[in-house]
């Protein structure tokens, strides 16, 4: 604030926002809590979550959009997206493929089970589900850069060499 500045906002208005920060802290841990419960249950989901959780945006973006895209987005929002929106769509989506993965993969142990328990040979919409996943696990893959790809494969690679 300026020196001298008068300060209009009343002490109600004070204590609303007050009151909402504290209910947003609230339910952000309240989510964390929930999310932390369903990584211990799940490990590719504390997995998928854990390379999400560490990963760090910069304060700018490169717009891979042609000239048509572009124009589009400044007729339509009077603007290119900043950097927060980016950030929100680009988490948003890696959230999507994760779910669409894990809700496969238990499609696919559900399935699986079945077959054992029935003592048929139809395999047909197991193979389909794992297909889905399979896709779903490349979408999320290709969010991250080839390079870091390369360096996690190599860590893993000298890892397992290591234990034989």
């Amino acid at each position: 604030r300026k020196q001298f500045e008068i300060d209009n906002v009343s002490p109600l208005t004070r204590a609303n926002e007050a009151f909402e920060q504290w209910g947003e802290r609230r339910q952000f841990r309240r989510l964390r809590r929930q999310q932390q419960a369903m990584e211990t249950e799940n490990g590719m989901r504390a997995a998928l979550n854990s390379y999400t959780n560490n990963l760090v945006f910069g304060e700018s973006y490169k717009l891979n959009a042609d000239k048509q895209e572009r124009r589009r987005l400044i007729r339509t929002y009077d603007q290119l997206p900043d950097v927060t929106s980016v950030v929100r769509s680009d988490l948003d989506l890696r959230d999507l493929y994760r779910n669409q993965i894990l809700t496969k993969m238990d499609d696919a142990r559900a399935e699986c089970q079945y077959l054992k328990e029935s003592n048929t040979d139809e395999y047909d919409e197991l193979l389909s589900l794992l297909k889905e996943v399979q896709a779903a696990c490349q979408e999320w893959f290709d969010f991250i850069p080839e390079k870091d790809k390369r360096e996690a494969l190599d860590i893993v690679m000298a890892e397992q060499k290591r234990m034989n």
